[in-house]
């Protein structure tokens, strides 16, 4: 069950015992990233636009342009059900709002 396998991977209320878990204590995904799912909502910097999707093209949106109000979330926090914590989750907020279920994703290259 692919739910099931995600506990492998991601943090949710059913196993992050109500606190901000360890970063990389689950199971990397197949590109080697840890904590894709669930550990924050991942601000995005796209602004959000409701019917951007509809006109935008396919290949590499770039996002609709400001100046909009709110920004995308992506992903889903540890705070969510395990249903609520995969990739294609959105949300939105201000740019400014700021908790522990919030944040963004560093990468540094290997070469």
């Amino acid at each position: 069950d692919a739910v099931a396998e995600l506990d492998d991977y991601g943090w949710h209320t059913g196993n992050a015992a109500g606190n901000d878990p360890p970063v990389g204590a689950k199971k990397p995904n197949p590109w080697g990233l840890y904590d894709v799912h669930g550990y924050l909502w991942e601000w995005c910097l796209d602004w959000n636009d409701k019917n951007y999707y509809r006109v935008s093209p396919e290949i590499n949106p770039e996002g609709p342009q400001g100046p909009l109000k709110m920004k995308v979330l992506r992903g889903g926090s540890w705070i969510n059900s395990i249903e609520g914590i995969k990739v294609v989750k959105r949300a939105r907020n201000f740019p400014h709002i700021k908790n522990e279920i919030y944040g963004f994703r560093t990468a540094l290259s290997s070469q």
